[in-house]
């Protein structure tokens, strides 16, 4: 009833028939992993990176389109160049006295059309960065073209990673003026007044002042005492000392014997000489002031100490009414006062992208430090994006940005800019306190007052020496053009060999996780196929069984 043995052929033959077609899959297909059921991890991973692959051959496209763009442009300015250097030679040539500069000016009004074309046949695909029609170009900071340039994937995300290319210094004409051949007049003036103090800023020499009161008569036991204190200020504490003015020091510095004090002049003599008593002559003096009738008392600076100040306490007379000469009464005070420098102007000033200014300083006769404000960093301090500073508020921002970590505040009252010696970096005061602003100096002189194509040597006022002067900088501004358009071209070169690495390695990835072995699969076919032949052998002979046994019932019948 049952043919056990040709059921278990069936099963087996079944099972090698199976191998055989995923074999025979592998084989034609030369995939080990075609859909997810073969390996579900490996064939995600090798979807994502087909596709990827795939993102990079668009990619790699763009570059290429870019590439096309850059050497446009290159060519065109290499040209230029050409041009430029030809058209200079021809202005040279203009100032000999016995050339005809009617033919000269034609030759010239040629290659001004040659450089004309150029600009307006740098296009690529409707791209041209030396023909352009850009809004405020001369004061730009950047015109930036991103281009595609590789893929990036963490994880889940995905993302374009682009190459940006600044092309505001590459355009020869402009609509709205600053491109290379175009005139550039522009100046800092005097920086917001910066230029014009070029100097010294110094604290002022602490000074007590006083009005004599006198005259004044010693008697033998006449005396006026008092402390003082020198140079005591918020950094180290001051040196105490005391004084004493009686008949015998009066006389002694007048060179009198009636003890009397009749002016100024003599009552500062006699201070200085009771300073010398006291053994401070080195440390205090007394002067008579520009004011009429009035003296001052000073500390010399010569203590050591940070402090620059002067001051009296306890002060004691023995004279009628308790009289002093004067120093009983105190007018006015400078102690610990700090170097400061002013200035102001009215005019703003604004910075291109390639301007920058620069100063020297040096405080307390420190090395000099140069420092130097490019357009970055105005547009940083003042958190704008136009390279304007305006006077008076903007500049003391600038120099306190421009300063920063050197001890020097700049400040503004919205009209002037002050500099100012942070005490708690430089804790010297009075005329211990200083600092030096020197070698003010800028990039940006003047520029060519013409555009190239009004270049006129037959005009009887033409000046020939400003023209080969302004083409010379259009000339080198073009190099420099060339320069950075040949450092594009080499950049995408080699982005674009990258991407091209890249995406060998990915084929190389997926190959490897999803790939057949086809030498394994060959074998293996060839095996399978021998089994499916024995199989269907022994099915054959597991089906001729049940023939014999009826052949066996039919001879006995």
């Amino acid at each position: 009833m049952t043919n056990t043995a040709a059921v278990n052929a069936v099963a087996i033959l079944r099972t090698i028939d199976t191998s055989l077609t995923e074999t025979q899959s592998r084989v034609s297909s030369g995939l080990r992993v075609r859909v997810a059921k073969d390996d579900a991890a490996y064939w995600s991973i090798a979807t994502s990176m087909k596709s990827d692959n795939s993102a990079l051959s668009s990619v790699s496209d763009a570059l290429g389109l870019s590439k096309a763009v850059v050497d446009t442009q290159y060519s065109a300015m290499s040209s230029t160049i050409d041009v430029l250097a030809e058209f200079k030679n021809k202005l040279v040539a203009a100032k000999e006295s016995s050339v005809d500069r009617t033919q000269i000016q034609t030759e010239l009004d040629q290659l001004k059309t040659s450089l004309q074309a150029i600009a307006a046949g740098a296009t690529f695909n409707g791209v041209s960065w030396l023909k352009t029609d850009i809004p405020g170009l001369a004061y730009a900071s950047s015109v930036n073209q991103s281009l595609p340039a590789s893929i990036i994937r963490s994880g889940s995300s995905f993302s374009v990673h682009n190459l940006n290319f600044d092309v505001a210094g590459l355009s020869l004409f402009n609509s709205d003026g600053g491109g290379i051949l175009q005139k550039d007049q522009n100046s800092l003036g005097t920086i917001d007044g910066l230029r014009s103090n070029n100097g010294i800023g110094y604290g002022y020499l602490n000074q007590a002042n006083y009005k004599f009161t006198g005259p004044i008569t010693f008697a033998a036991s006449d005396s006026i005492s008092f402390d003082v204190l020198i140079d005591d200020g918020p950094y180290a504490a001051g040196i105490p000392g005391s004084v004493t003015l009686d008949k015998a020091t009066v006389d002694a510095a007048l060179g009198t014997t009636d003890g009397i004090i009749n002016n100024r002049a003599q009552m500062v003599a006699v201070l200085n000489k009771a300073f010398s008593d006291a053994g401070l002559s080195s440390l205090v003096g007394a002067w008579t002031s520009s004011v009429p009738n009035q003296f001052e008392l000073s500390s010399r600076e010569t203590s050591g100490l940070p402090g620059s100040s002067l001051s009296l306490s306890n002060l004691n007379s023995t004279l009628p009414s308790g009289a002093a000469g004067g120093l009983e009464n105190l007018l006015s005070s400078v102690e610990n006062n700090y170097a400061a420098l002013g200035f102001w102007e009215t005019q703003s000033f604004r910075l291109k992208k390639d301007d920058m200014f620069s100063f020297d300083i040096s405080i307390q006769g420190n090395p000099k430090t140069t420092i130097t404000v490019t357009r970055s960093m105005v547009d940083a301090a003042l958190g704008t994006d136009d390279g304007i500073v305006n006077p008076g508020h903007d500049m003391g921002v600038l120099m306190n940005y421009a300063l920063s970590g050197l001890g020097i505040i700049g400040t503004d009252d919205g009209f002037a800019t002050q500099l100012e010696i942070d005490p708690d970096v430089w804790h010297k005061a009075g005329m211990q306190s200083h600092f030096v602003i020197s070698n003010i100096q800028d990039n940006v002189g003047s520029g060519p007052d013409f555009d190239i194509v009004d270049v006129d040597v037959t005009n009887p006022s033409a000046d020939l020496d400003n023209y080969i002067s302004g083409v010379e900088q259009m000339y080198q501004k073009a190099v420099r053009a060339g320069s950075a358009l040949g450092s594009m071209g080499e950049r995408l070169e080699m982005q674009s060999n990258f991407v091209a690495n890249l995406q060998d390695s990915l084929s190389k990835g997926i190959g490897r996780l999803i790939d057949a072995d086809m030498e394994k699969e060959s074998a293996k076919l060839a095996a399978i196929q021998v089994q499916q032949q024995l199989s269907t052998v022994s099915l054959n002979i597991a089906n001729q069984s049940p023939q014999i046994l009826l052949a066996l019932f039919r001879t006995a019948n």
